[in-house]
């Protein structure tokens, strides 16, 4: 009988599901013993998961029909849930429906206008650089900047930025010096 239900049944709208209910599992067993913010926005993973199911389809019916009517009420729609639900941020449960909703917006604004910036550009170029040194100048400058976190932010990325710069490079000469030597011990081996 389960065979017969996952037979009828589209798989990939059944592998979103099954996605969506463990997340919410594994959200509420995390919520017992963790702050939020380990697990608030993991419903985002399905979500986007259903939108690359439907994005022909979404594409298609905002972009392709001949009015702009159902990208127009969908923005409109997902803006007015991120600043309601936005004021309710203190409940676990509307600040995920909070979520949802800026991720929404966000992805229809993308979807519309293309940001050609160059700063965006160079961060994305640098993204796993900017990953893995950001956790140093904010680890570093917490205790300074208590209370004053928009200060604490600009001076932590012009930091991260900083260490990106020389770190990118350096990466370059390391790879170039230490991979290079072993591929010739390697080849002097043989």
């Amino acid at each position: 009988m389960f065979n017969l239900i996952i037979q009828s049944a589209d798989k990939y709208i059944l592998q979103i599901s099954i996605t969506t209910l463990l997340t919410v599992t594994a959200a509420y067993l995390i919520s017992l013993y963790k702050q939020p913010y380990w697990y608030n926005t993991l419903l985002c993973f399905p979500l986007a998961m259903s939108f690359a199911l439907y994005k022909n389809k979404l594409e298609k019916i905002f972009f392709e029909s001949c009015t702009s009517w159902p990208y127009l009420f969908t923005i409109i729609f997902c803006g007015a849930g991120t600043y309601i639900f936005g004021k309710h941020q203190a409940n676990f449960y509307l600040y995920e429906v909070w979520i949802l909703f800026f991720t929404v917006f966000t992805v229809l604004i993308t979807m519309k206008f293309e940001f050609n910036n160059s700063i965006l550009a160079w961060m994305g170029k640098h993204l796993f650089e900017i990953y893995i040194l950001m956790r140093l100048p904010m680890i570093l400058l917490q205790p300074y900047f208590k209370g004053h976190n928009y200060h604490y932010l600009v001076i932590s990325a012009i930091i991260t930025g900083a260490l990106v710069v020389v770190f990118t490079p350096f990466l370059k000469w390391l790879d170039m010096h230490l991979f290079q030597v072993n591929k010739k011990r390697r080849i002097l081996n043989e």
